[in-house]
C-alpha cells in the first residue's frame, strides 16, 4: 500500500514538474505581442526570406535584432506571434488550476503516506483501500475518527486516513466551524466544531490556537518547537471530483505558529 502511494506521488511531482515548465512558457505571451508590434512599427524593413532584421525598438528607443521564419511573409510572421500569443493567454489559467489541483494531490498523498506510517490500529489501515460498496449492501462505518474535547463547549474530529479526513471534510464540517491542517506539511485533517454556532470571527482566540495545536501534533511536525497551521471556513474549501478522497483545496486562509500539544485535552475515540 505504501509503495502504491509512492508510486502515485512520484508520478505527480514529475507532471507538477512538466506543467510548471509549460506555465513558464505561457507567460511569454506579452514578449511575443511586443515582438509583433515592434516588427509591425518595422513593416518597411520586412520582406519574405529575411532570418534576421535590424529593427527599431519603441519600448526601449534602440535598435534591435529579431528573428524571423524566411519562408513566411511579413505579414504572416506578425499574424503568427499574435495567434501563439493569443493560445498561451489562454492557456495560462488552464495550467495554473491544474497546477494549484496538482499541488493539493500530491499534498494529500503525503497525508496519506504519513498516515499509512503512523497508524497503529489495522481498521484505520484498511480504509486507505479505496474499494467501492457494491449497490444494495450497507457501508461498513468509517474508522479513523477521533473526537477530542477541548472544554465544555469545543471539542475537535482529527481524520487518521483519507476517508476519515473525507468524511469529516464533507459531513462532520459545518458551516461556522474551522478546519485546520499544519501549512505545506503531511498531516491530518482536524475540524474544530462550533457548537454555539458563533461567528468564526467570534470563537475565542484560545480556543483556535488550542484546535491548531492538535493539528500540528497530528502532524509530520510533532517534534518541531513552533508549527505553522492553517485554518479556514467550509466556504473557503472545496475539492474536485476523480482527484482523490481527501482531497480538498483552499481559497482562502489564515494560519497560526503554534506549539504540537494535546497535553490539556482528553480523548474518546468515536
Amino acid at each position: 500500500m505504501k509503495k502504491r502511494f509512492k508510486k502515485e506521488l512520484e508520478k505527480k511531482e514529475k507532471l507538477l514538474k512538466k506543467m510548471e515548465a509549460e506555465l513558464k512558457d505561457s507567460k511569454k505571451a506579452e514578449e511575443l505581442i511586443k515582438k509583433a508590434e515592434i516588427l509591425s512599427s518595422n513593416f518597411h524593413k520586412l520582406k519574405k526570406g529575411l532570418k534576421k532584421v535590424k529593427v527599431f525598438d519603441f519600448y526601449t528607443n534602440k535598435e534591435i535584432e529579431l528573428t524571423i521564419n524566411p519562408e513566411l511573409s511579413p505579414q504572416e510572421n506578425i499574424s503568427r506571434l499574435y495567434r501563439k500569443a493569443a493560445r498561451l493567454k489562454r492557456k495560462y489559467p488552464i495550467i495554473s488550476e491544474r497546477i494549484k489541483e496538482l499541488k493539493a494531490e500530491i499534498n494529500n498523498l503525503k497525508d496519506n503516506l504519513f498516515l499509512i506510517e503512523t497508524t497503529e490500529d489495522l481498521n484505520e489501515l484498511l480504509e486507505f483501500e479505496e474499494k467501492k460498496e457494491k449497490k444494495g449492501k450497507n457501508k461498513k462505518e468509517i474508522s479513523g475518527i477521533e473526537k477530542i474535547k477541548i472544554d465544555e463547549d469545543f471539542f475537535v474530529y482529527v481524520g487518521k486516513n483519507s476517508k476519515a479526513n473525507h468524511m469529516i471534510y464533507t459531513q462532520k464540517l459545518a458551516k461556522n466551524d474551522l478546519w485546520f491542517h499544519a501549512k505545506d506539511i503531511p498531516g491530518s485533517h482536524v475540524v474544530l466544531k462550533n457548537t454555539k454556532n458563533l461567528n468564526p470571527e467570534k470563537i475565542p482566540s484560545e480556543i483556535i490556537e488550542k484546535a491548531a495545536s492538535i493539528a500540528a501534533y497530528y502532524s509530520k511536525a510533532r517534534n518541531d518547537t513552533l508549527v505553522e497551521v492553517q485554518y479556514t471556513t467550509k466556504d473557503n474549501l472545496y475539492s474536485s471530483k476523480g482527484k482523490g478522497t481527501g482531497f480538498v483545496l483552499l481559497r482562502d486562509f489564515k494560519t497560526i505558529n503554534v506549539k504540537p500539544d494535546i497535553s490539556f485535552v482528553s480523548k474518546d475515540k468515536i
